[in-house]
């Protein structure tokens, strides 16, 4: 499922701080996943 999916979802279920913490983790999983793919 793409990202901006998952945020449109969770920005629609969520209050704001959720979705910012929400938003936060996804991107830190995305850089994560960069840098690995990157090794």
């Amino acid at each position: 499922m793409p990202s901006e999916v998952l945020l449109g979802i969770a920005y629609n279920c969520a209050s704001r701080k959720e979705y910012e913490s929400f938003a936060i983790k996804l991107y830190e999983a995305e850089e994560t996943e960069k840098g690995l793919g990157g090794l």
